[in-house]
């Protein structure tokens, strides 16, 4: 039994190279600006596109308004719950 393991590394995709950085880019926009956001739209789904923020109570339709007004953009989607909750963080 040979149990050796290959890894192969495919070309770079652009296209998803693009996305993704647009993607990590929009998210963030959101670390950076979010916070008057996160006591906004509590309860409810944010996409954040070209520093623009669309809300609603389903993901789909928030990406989906984000899409329409920036269509070559990819969104960066976001819950936020309806109540608040201590975080601890640790290393």
């Amino acid at each position: 039994m040979d149990d050796k393991i290959i890894i192969t590394e495919e070309p770079e995709n652009p296209e998803l190279s693009r996305r993704l950085a647009q993607f990590r880019r929009n998210g963030q926009w959101l670390t950076q600006h979010g916070a008057p956001f996160f006591e906004q739209f509590r309860g409810q789904y944010i996409a954040v596109s070209e520093g623009e923020i669309f809300a609603s109570s389903d993901a789909s339709v928030a990406q989906s308004l984000a899409k329409q007004k920036h269509p070559d953009d990819e969104p960066f989607v976001q819950y936020i719950p309806q109540e608040r909750y201590e975080r601890i963080y640790s290393c």
